[in-house]
């Protein structure tokens, strides 16, 4: 009897969806780049694997703590039980961002949710249409005021423990108790 077993891993297939996963990272990343350099910032981040989600919250303008705990969930993703929790929640947070990055740029739920379900075409067509990057979507850090605008009160602790209220409003400041 002849018990010789022979198993081929196709290497010509295997070839080919090699090929087919560097054809998609790169239209990923041409995508990304253009829409990177519309909202502000560099094209190149689009390559860098963590660092272009750190660009895409801050694109999408979210604290930045959405890209540790993204960052960890997609780290800790391998754990058993755990990971799936935590890459669902990568996944929800996602949708968030993407929902974020088209009101930035002008464009209701459904282009947000086209972006998140299908963002390899999505990001070429937000970067190379007609789209115009406006930050409407945007919290500061930890304040809950929109990006680029000044704060609107600051408490401040003044010697003797009296407390400091300062209004900032355009170019003037005023104090108040």
């Amino acid at each position: 009897m002849n018990y010789s077993y022979s198993y081929s891993a196709g290497g010509a297939g295997a070839a080919v969806m090699f090929l087919l996963m560097i054809a998609f990272y790169v239209i990923v990343v041409i995508g990304l780049w253009k829409t990177f350099i519309k909202a502000g910032h560099p094209g190149w981040a689009a390559i860098i694997p963590f660092y272009n989600m750190y660009i895409w919250v801050q694109i999408a303008g979210r604290p930045i703590w959405w890209f540790w705990v993204m960052l960890g969930g997609v780290l800790l993703g391998w754990i058993p039980i755990l990971g799936w929790i935590l890459l669902i929640g990568v996944w929800v947070l996602s949708l968030l961002l993407a929902l974020d990055v088209a009101k930035n740029f002008g464009q209701g739920t459904g282009f947000g949710i086209l972006l998140w379900l299908f963002s390899a075409i999505m990001y070429l067509v937000l970067g190379f249409g007609n789209y115009q990057y406006k930050q409407v979507a945007n919290v500061a850090p930890g304040y809950g005021q929109p990006m680029g605008q000044p704060m609107v009160s600051r408490w401040r602790r003044l010697p003797g423990s009296r407390w400091l209220r300062l209004r900032l409003s355009g170019s003037r400041c005023s104090r108040s108790r």
